[in-house]
């Protein structure tokens, strides 16, 4: 597990507290923190035997999108997703029986749509935000009965999700067994107000996302789906026609090329407030992305990143000259990549994610990216990860997925210099260290294999990696420290069921001959070498308000020596223990500990969305325990911090 074996920082020396200073960090939190889309509500409108469903968010979504049959389902995908509260509508009449959502690895929010008996016609598409209407931006999905018997057809839609285009049913039910139905709820419809049972409306907030998205031949969504103003029937009485609504199931026409533009901005400070007192961050942080297509079945993506922190320059009599240049400014692409394909095969080429985890708060199975450690593992995973350059096809087949993945020039994890907050070794500052990491030319690959099913409702994969590790190890060599990367292979596989929202999932992966650097002060150079399993289980109840998140993860090594500074079998634990205050606010409690000795971090959180678009934390890291545990180590750099987040 990641986790285990890092060391402790060397003391730094005491300074004076600058509490003087937090009025001006304040100031540079005043603009923008949050998953990036939320879904606020959804509504439903009804014609001639026709449905559609809108689903109203807060910014332009990022999306996946297919359609399954026997029985029938639509499937949304939303990347960095979350629900503003639970939703639900009335679909009493239409085509779709029911909707179910669920969290899915990769930060995934997953929107069922459960259709009715029977073939359908599928066309999904977004409208940007609608000012005069008082809407923002829209994710739209029509259906119809298949008139011809024929299989359902899907067609691209403006700013479709990021995979090629869609192709008949039968060819893209597959699509993905990591696309299964694992982690979702039902959603119960509440009893309509009025006979027009035009679906309900949630958390609407206060005015749309100023940045447009793209659009679909400019109609209003109210010339299908009326608001309050309807019909007995549920039927708008805008005057719209059978031909307006027929134009939204045109399958034809060009693709839609018009570029989107997303990203966010935030800014964050966090005070560490355990001797010496500093200042540990006063960031900002712009990540901004463009995506589009260039025909019906090739689509692309190119998304930034610039990171700039003040804390670095502020505290320069605490941080050494090292660790300021590698913490103050960094630039970098997050993801430039194309997406195409044809049948059954899909294909990404360029600088991407690749997730094949899904548990809270660890990278277990998560063994293709590399990840930003220079603030241990505090921040977002999303922005924790380092995307690798790589190749990625999956061949869909029924409930069947294969992935094959190629990574030409790999990525390893950052941890910056010695003197850094986090810096997992236990060197003094300014320690001079070699960091030996992987040639850029094409004789360092990493590759992998990745296979995934539906079994009964059980979403099950299995995956092999031969990769150079993304975690280095610090070796003593003639010329001095050097940071090397060893050539390792991982076998893993992690498992998931929904028990009707009760949820268990479980990871493990087996490492043979990995290396083990010495915690034995008078032996501290020497590198042990055992086969290693890691493993993790847990579950995520939800009780009304409340979400429980409860795992329990271990590591066993078959050549055990005492000089690796942990047990044979080592075990832990993570609560997370969220709690929503209506629909804008939440108090979260995260706790993880080791089992084996005193070793502990709890991460308490307020978090506020208070308009659209925006998101405030405030929270607190505290750290505690044994010295040679994961967490005791960082008992000096308990911290609170404030951090905010706009997204568009």
């Amino acid at each position: 597990m990641v986790w285990f074996g890092m060391r402790p920082l060397t003391d730094v020396s005491h300074r004076p507290r600058r509490l003087g200073v937090l009025a001006t960090s304040l100031l540079l939190v005043a603009a923008g923190v949050a998953a990036d889309t939320r879904v606020d509500g959804v509504r439903v409108g009804r014609q001639d035997g026709r449905t559609r469903v809108v689903f109203d968010l807060n910014s332009a979504p990022d999306y996946r999108f297919f359609a399954l049959k026997n029985p029938g389902r639509v499937v949304l995908d939303l990347q960095d997703a979350q629900l503003a509260s639970d939703i639900a509508a009335d679909f009493r009449g239409t085509l779709v029986e029911g909707l179910r959502t669920g969290d899915h690895e990769g930060g995934v929010l997953r929107l069922v749509l459960d259709l009715t008996a029977g073939e359908h016609q599928i066309k999904r598409f977004t409208l940007p935000p609608d000012e005069a209407a008082g809407r923002g931006h829209r994710l739209v999905v029509d259906i119809r009965p298949e008139e011809t018997g024929s299989q359902a057809v899907m067609a691209d839609a403006a700013s479709a999700g990021d995979v090629p285009a869609a192709v008949d049913v039968e060819q893209t039910a597959a699509t993905t067994a990591q696309q299964t139905e694992s982690g979702l709820t039902e959603q119960t419809a509440p009893k309509p107000e009025t006979a027009a049972a035009v679906g309900v409306s949630i958390a609407n907030g206060d005015g749309g996302s100023s940045v447009p998205g793209p659009d679909r031949d400019q109609i209003s969504e109210n010339a299908v789906v009326g608001e309050l103003a309807a019909d007995s029937e549920g039927i708008p009485s805008s005057g719209a026609t059978d031909d307006v609504f027929d134009d939204f199931f045109n399958l034809g026409g060009p693709a839609e090329s018009r570029p989107r533009l997303s990203g966010y901005l935030e800014t964050s400070a966090a005070y560490t407030y355990a001797e010496p007192e500093h200042w540990s961050k006063l960031r900002a942080r712009l990540e901004l992305a463009i995506s589009g297509q260039l025909s019906d079945n090739v689509r692309y993506k190119l998304a930034g990143r610039l990171d700039g922190d003040g804390a670095y320059d502020l505290e320069d009599d605490f941080y050494p000259g090292a660790v300021r240049d590698d913490q103050d400014f960094e630039a970098q692409i997050r993801e430039f990549y194309v997406d195409f394909g044809s049948g059954a095969w899909t294909h990404r080429v360029g600088r991407q994610h690749i997730v094949w985890g899904e548990m809270v708060g660890l990278f277990l199975a998560d063994v293709v990216s590399a990840r930003d450690l220079r603030e241990f593992y505090l921040q977002d995973f999303e922005a924790m990860r380092i995307p690798q350059w790589a190749w990625n096809t999956q061949f869909f087949a029924g409930d069947h997925t294969l992935e094959l993945v190629y990574v030409p020039t790999p990525s390893v994890d950052k941890i910056g210099e010695p003197g850094a907050d986090f810096y997992p070794f236990a060197l003094p500052p300014g320690t001079p260290v070699r960091d030996d990491r992987p040639s850029r030319d094409l004789s360092t690959y990493n590759w992998g294999v990745r296979g995934s099913t539906l079994l009964s409702g059980w979403s099950l994969s299995a995956y092999y990696y031969d990769s150079i590790s993304v975690a280095p190890t610090l070796v003593l060599e003639d010329d001095g420290l050097v940071l090397q990367y060893d050539a390792i292979e991982q076998f893993g596989g992690t498992f998931s069921k929904d028990f009707g929202g009760f949820v268990f999932k479980g990871e493990a992966v087996f490492t043979p001959d990995r290396r083990f650097q010495s915690a034995d002060p008078t032996d501290p150079a020497a590198i042990l070498t055992s086969d290693a399993l890691d493993w993790v289980v847990g579950t995520t109840i939800p009780l009304g308000d409340w979400r429980w998140d409860l795992q329990l993860y271990g590591r066993s090594t078959s050549d055990y020596d005492p000089r690796m500074g942990f047990d044979d079998d080592e075990f832990g634990a993570t609560v997370l223990v969220n709690y929503a205050l209506g629909s804008r606010m939440e108090l979260e409690l995260m706790a993880l500990a080791g089992l084996n000795r005193e070793d502990y971090l709890l991460r308490p959180k307020f978090v506020w969305r208070f308009r659209r678009d925006w998101r405030l934390q405030l929270g607190a890291d505290v750290f505690g325990g044994d010295a040679i545990g994961l967490f005791g180590p960082y008992d000096d750099r308990d911290r609170v911090y404030l951090e905010v987040k706009r997204w568009f």
